[in-house]
This record gives structure tokens, sequence and C-alpha cells, in this order.
């Protein structure tokens, strides 16, 4: 039960205020002073209805109609408990006790039903027509059925019919989208072996660079080779100079075979010399086996020197014709700066030939890595000709020589 009414800035009532009694309360006035105003404010406190800006008092409306200041209606119940509804530019809802409350469209909060406690049925309008008297029979059953809350029925079912035809379009809606999305996924068939090109580009790209770093290795180690090569290509006096070694080596072992030669020869000359001596000064018959003896030791000896005098012989043209050779040969000491030098250049020589077949090897990869690389740009050619002519998502056409590069 409302034990106090007060409206503020609603239609004709700038402030009003109305204590009200516990049984019957009568309005009286004359016409056009607000009493239906206050029906008016009771229906918009209970019903939150009507919505809009009309009710709110001409002196209180800026120039798009809106409230000034906050136009209102209070109901206390209680001495502790109130519920205004408001309408202000920061704020249309309901005001609990302090507890502010949104109004949602023509909705009254939950909270506040069983504080009002109120339905349609109390409530007798000015105009309306005698109270069930002048409304058809179905009618008098709708009201009826509201009372005892019959209604109930009727707006379930109501709300389920129109929640089974919101789904109906809801289905209707995801098949048709289903379709339409089935229709589309039919021109995205080609992105399965795009992927599978994309992969096979990928491993492409990846060999082509490996591919290039090892070109790029090989190149450096070319040049190195080109060099080695230009080095050889100075050093052919080594084969040369290791004839002239090799002639030089032959000399020096003739050499010490004839100095061996010519010291056995010194040798039984001076034995012979020997044995001429004492056959003189000797008894002739007791030498004379001795000098028998020796006679034939001699013989042998002469024979060997005859022999040895047709090898010094031999081996002294052999070593006039070797001192020569060695006449026109370089001198001694540059001749072994020059061995060592040599073995110097034999040994690089033989680090170069290493180095060219290693770098002959590397040359056979760079081939095959020129091959790879070309089978690798056709094999890219061929997987963007594959590619669809236009971008199925920006409809742009693509252009394969780029997508090949």
């Amino acid at each position: 039960m409302i034990q106090q009414l007060e409206l503020q800035n609603f239609q004709s009532h700038k402030k009003t205020t109305l204590n009200l009694h516990a049984n019957v309360n009568a309005i009286v006035g004359e016409s056009d002073t607000g009493k239906t105003a206050i029906l008016r404010a009771l229906n918009w406190l209970y019903y939150n209805r009507p919505s809009g800006v009309e009710f709110v008092s001409h002196w209180n409306q800026d120039d798009k109609g809106n409230p000034i200041e906050p136009t209102y209606v209070r109901a206390d119940f209680t001495p502790d408990c109130f519920v205004r509804r408001v309408r202000e530019k920061a704020l249309n809802g309901y005001d609990l006790n302090g507890q502010m409350m949104e109004a949602v469209k023509t909705d009254v909060p939950e909270t506040l039903l069983p504080i009002f406690n109120i339905s349609e049925v109390n409530i007798q309008r000015q105009m309306d027509a005698p109270f069930l008297l002048s409304e058809s029979s179905g009618e008098v059953a709708r009201f009826f059925n509201r009372i005892i809350r019959l209604d109930l029925i009727d707006r379930v079912l109501s709300r389920a019919e129109q929640m089974r035809r919101a789904l109906k379009k809801d289905v209707e809606a995801a098949e048709a989208e289903e379709i339409r999305l089935t229709e589309s996924l039919k021109t995205f068939a080609w992105t399965d072996a795009a992927e599978t090109l994309l992969k096979k580009a990928v491993n492409v790209e990846t060999r082509l660079a490996e591919n290039k770093k090892q070109y790029e290795t090989l190149f450096e180690k070319s040049a190195v080779l080109h060099i080695d090569l230009m080095t050889i290509e100075k050093s052919k006096w080594i084969v040369e100079a290791e004839n002239l070694v090799a002639e030089y080596v032959a000399v020096e072992k003739s050499l010490a075979g004839n100095k061996q030669k010519l010291n056995l020869l010194s040798a039984a000359k001076v034995n012979l010399e020997n044995n001429k001596f004492t056959l003189k000064n000797s008894n002739w018959i007791p030498k004379a086996e001795k000098l028998l003896t020796q006679f034939v030791n001699d013989e042998w000896n002469l024979l060997l020197q005859r022999n040895l005098k047709t090898e010094l012989e031999i081996a002294k043209q052999t070593y006039e014709t070797n001192m020569e050779t060695l006449a026109t040969l370089p001198d001694i000491p540059k001749t072994e700066t020059l061995v060592r030098e040599l073995e110097a250049q034999i040994k690089t020589v033989t680090e170069s030939q290493r180095r060219y077949a290693g770098l002959k090897s590397t040359w056979m990869q760079i081939n095959k890595l020129e091959a790879d690389a070309l089978d690798a740009a056709a094999e890219l050619e061929r997987l963007a000709n594959q590619l669809p002519d236009t971008c199925p998502t920006c409809g742009q056409e693509w252009n394969h020589e780029e997508a090949c590069v």
C-alpha cells in the first residue's frame, strides 16, 4: 500500500506530494488540473509505460525534448521502503532505496514486482467502459484466464511457437549457409595440391640455398686451383732440372768406381816394384823357389795389370768424358741450392697435384649442383603453372613469372 506519492516535473505537476489513506482515496478537482496525470504517473511507475519523454513537463525540456532536471514519480510503501521511477539525461530507470536499476524498454525489474504486488485488474482508467460488461465473451475469458494465470499456457505456447519459427529460420539460414560454403569450398579444391606444391617449393628453395653456399665454396677453391695451375705452368723447368740431377748422380757414381779401380792399380804397381828389388838383392838358389812362386804371382799380377790397365784407360776416358760433362754443369754449391729449391718445388707440385685432384672432384660437384639448380628452377616453374590464374581471396591475377622467381 502506497503511503505517500510524489511527482516532479511530470506533465502539469511541477512538484506534488500526496499522502494517501490506508483504505479509499478520492482525488477531486476541476478539469485539466492534473487528476489524470496522477493515474498516468502510477501507470508509469508500475508498468514502465509510456516510453519516451512525452510526459516530461514542457518547462523541463531542452531543444531536443530531453529533461533538463530529473522527472520522477516516487512511491513510499513503508518508512523504510520507497521506489522512484526517474528519467534524466544520464539515467532512465528505477531507484529502490538508493539502489539504481536500469529500465529496459517496457520491462519492470523483477526485484520490484513483489513490492508493487499489482496487476492490470487493479487499474480502472477514466475512459474505460464498465468493467467486463462491454467486453466480448472471448475478452472476458481471457481476463479471467489472466486472473487465474491460465494465460501462462497461451504465453508459453506463443513463446514456444515464436522460438520454433525463429529456430526454423535459423536452421534454414544455416542450411543455406552450408550450401553456400560447400560451393565455396569447391573453388578451393586446389589448396590441397597447392599445399603439396608449397612444401616442394620450400624444399627446392632450401636445396638451392645449400647449393648456392656449396657453389660459393667451390668457386673460392677453383680460384686457388687457378693460382696453383699458374704455379705449375711456371715450374716446367723442374723436369729439366730433374734430368740434370739424374745425370749428375750418374757421373758421381762413375767417378767413385773409377777412383776405386785407380787405387787398386796403384797398389799393384807398388807391389811389383818391391818384388823387383827383392829379386835383385837375394841369393838366387834359396830365393829361386820364392822368385818362381813370385814370378807366377807376378805373371798373374801382370795379367791383372794388363786388364786393369785396359780398364784404367777406359776409366780414364770415362773420367775425362765425365769431367767434360761436369765442366758444363753449374757450380756444386749453386747445384746444391738448386737441389734444395727443386725439392721444395717438387713438394709444392705434389701438394698442388693433390689439391688439383680434390678440386677436380669439387668441379664435378659444381657441375652436378648446377644441373640440380636447373632442375629445381624447372620444378618451381612447373609448380607455379599449376596455381590458379587468379587469387581466390582477392580476385587479383597472379604473375607466374614472379612466382617462379
